[in-house]
């Protein structure tokens, strides 16, 4: 699969998952961008209805299984610069899980002075990375990776537990404007 050079208003410049699942051997999803557009939910912690996190240039999954083996993510932009929720250059994970195997995330970035997750913004999702390379990327906070788990910014039923498993791999030269130049998990 090749997702290169896509543009769009909404989230998910290369792909937009919702409620499914993607799976991807191979292949690049690469130059795209997404400005981000609001969706709504109930917390946890029953604070009512609140605007969700968006933006992913390259790929925005939201409640889905995501598993991608020798994919590079690479150059991909979220371009919105007005709000603090516009996050993700190369891809946003919110609800589901993440399983990536010998993958590249690399030269993405997000806009803003609060964007998070230059490579990955993972948000309350379970994520399992191995043999992959997290390089280059920018953000204002966590230039590679963003992890976000806490309950206060929750989903209805969500306990805000997550694991994250990162083995044998890379990451290294991504930039943060504030903190989590590699990597933000909280």
């Amino acid at each position: 699969v090749t997702a290169t050079e896509n543009t769009t208003d909404d989230n998910g410049g290369g792909i937009f998952i919702k409620n499914g699942t993607l799976n991807i051997t191979g292949g690049a999803v690469t130059k795209n961008k997404a400005a981000g557009k609001p969706e709504s939910f109930t917390t946890a912690t029953g604070g009512g209805t609140i605007k969700g996190q968006y933006g992913g240039g390259g790929i925005y999954a939201r409640n889905s299984s995501v598993t991608l083996n020798n994919v590079s993510i690479s150059e991909n932009v979220q371009t919105n610069e007005k709000d603090n929720r516009y996050h993700a250059g190369g891809i946003l994970v919110y609800y589901g899980s993440l399983t990536m195997d010998g993958c590249t995330i690399k030269n993405n970035h997000t806009f803003g002075t609060s964007g998070c997750g230059g490579g990955a913004y993972i948000l309350h999702a379970d994520s399992t990375i191995s043999n992959s390379y997290i390089e280059n990327n920018a953000a204002f906070n966590g230039g590679g990776i963003y992890f976000y788990d806490a309950v206060d910014f929750a989903e209805d039923k969500c306990t805000g537990k997550h694991t994250h498993l990162i083995t044998g791999s890379t990451i290294s030269g991504n930039t943060a404007s504030n903190i989590g130049g590699g990597m933000y998990v909280g």
